[in-house]
């Protein structure tokens, strides 16, 4: 179990999504530390006491707080660097997001985040946030960084492709029953590939067993296609709790 010192492509990679995202936020990170490491859930444990349990080592992690840190899976990164941006990119959108609820909902005070009402339902959106943004971000960087192996217009080719949709399809569809976790990310996914081509619709995407297991999940779409930045979605989070887990019984 180690933390990896980080070599100039790391650092490249990590600078270049970096700030890419202070771009997209239009406002600088603070005390935020980015380790690579090859036991993630064992290394956290100096910035995060909480245990969790994982089934398996995770692509990345952010861990919140006044100094926070984000850890990204090293292996993976050694054997495909292109998909490491995304998930560096899908844990500095935790980040910035959660930077930003905590000085909006907690009055900046960080010890009052995971305890906040609407915690649950602002860590949900995030991860749609996340999927969201990474999914074309992570993508875009890398073909920014090497033109010469991908471009703007694979990108768009491979969303476009119903292979895209179906993998996407085939996932949800693996599980005993969907959680809301799950859920939150298929609304990104699904958002993604209907954008790219509008041959794609969102019944096509519903599958009786989604219905089954989330019969609101329509209106759940068409509510987060409203809130694809967080300032769109502070507006509309305590609505959103409530509908999650006070209206619908999930």
């Amino acid at each position: 179990m180690s933390i990896f010192e980080k070599d100039d492509s790391m650092n490249r990679s990590v600078n270049l999504c970096l700030s890419m995202c202070e771009q997209l936020y239009k406002i600088k990170s603070h005390n935020l530390t980015i380790l690579f490491s090859d036991d993630i859930m064992h290394d956290r444990l100096q910035y995060q006491n909480e245990k969790v349990e994982l089934s398996e080592e995770p692509e990345g992690l952010y861990v919140p707080g006044e100094n926070g840190a984000i850890f990204i899976n090293y292996p993976n990164y050694i054997k495909n660097p292109p998909a490491t941006l995304i998930t560096i990119v899908h844990e500095l959108i935790h980040y910035f997001d959660s930077m930003l609820f905590v000085n909006d909902f907690c009055d900046g005070n960080w010890d009052n985040f995971e305890n906040h009402e609407i915690y649950k339902t602002f860590r949900l959106w995030s991860e749609f946030h996340a999927v969201y943004r990474s999914l074309l971000l992570g993508r875009e960087i890398y073909a920014y960084a090497m033109p010469e192996y991908y471009s703007r217009e694979d990108i768009i080719e491979e969303f476009q492709d119903f292979t895209k949709i179906n993998n996407y399809k085939n996932y949800i569809e693996s599980f005993d029953v969907v959680d809301y976790y799950h859920i939150f990310r298929y609304c990104a996914e699904v958002m993604l590939c209907i954008g790219m081509n509008n041959q794609i619709t969102l019944d096509y995407c519903i599958t009786n067993k989604l219905v089954k297991d989330f019969p609101a999940f329509k209106e759940l779409f068409y509510d987060l296609s409203k809130m694809t930045t967080y300032e769109k979605a502070k507006e509309h989070l305590d609505l959103m709790h409530w509908e999650l887990f006070k209206h619908f019984e999930y």
